[in-house]
């Protein structure tokens, strides 16, 4: 019979890092993504807040005010579940590939490595778009603001309508649901 030779140690050049590191490495990767998240969502947040006040400041919406307190009401809380619900989703599947035995950093980084060469460019270019829109309906409102403002004046100086000045400011107001 021939003696077995004693197994080869998994990294006898000690390339590999022990296994304390890669838990340490996990624990730091799974923390950072969850700041990182974290301050998405409270940019995202800040940014509707920040959309919320310019909208107050515009005349033609103020009758909409009190329903705009609502609609913000609500976004703030579903970025807040959604927030829960993308930190909990997050770190569960992190912390199941740590459970695997996976190294996060590498893991995440062979995903984005997959990635079509082409992909950002097209996220900056689609992101791009939408602050261009934003920025074109910033620039668009204020003049058709203006535009409805002294539209409705001149409705109620006109002698040839039989409307009274209340119906015509309505008339003008954005509508409620």
């Amino acid at each position: 019979m021939q003696a077995s030779e004693p197994e080869a140690l998994p990294d006898p050049a000690g390339t590999l890092p022990l296994a304390t590191d890669l838990v340490i490495q996990n624990a730091v990767t799974l923390v950072v993504g969850l700041v990182v998240l974290g301050v998405a969502f409270l940019l995202i947040g800040m940014l509707v807040r920040r959309i919320f006040l310019t909208l107050e400041k515009l005349e033609s919406l103020k009758p909409g005010w009190p329903l705009f307190a609502a609609l913000r009401k609500n976004i703030r809380a579903l970025l807040a579940l959604l927030f829960l619900v993308s930190a909990l989703g997050f770190a569960g599947y992190d912390g199941w590939l740590w459970y695997e035995g996976e190294d996060l950093l590498a893991w995440g980084r062979a995903r984005l490595e997959e990635m079509p060469e082409g992909f950002w460019l097209a996220q900056g270019l689609g992101v791009g778009k939408v602050i261009g829109l934003v920025i074109a309906a910033f620039v668009v409102l204020r003049p058709v603001d203006r535009l409805l403002l002294a539209l409705t004046e001149r409705a109620k100086d006109f002698d040839g309508i039989r409307a009274n000045d209340e119906r015509v400011e309505a008339s003008a107001a954005p509508s409620r649901p």
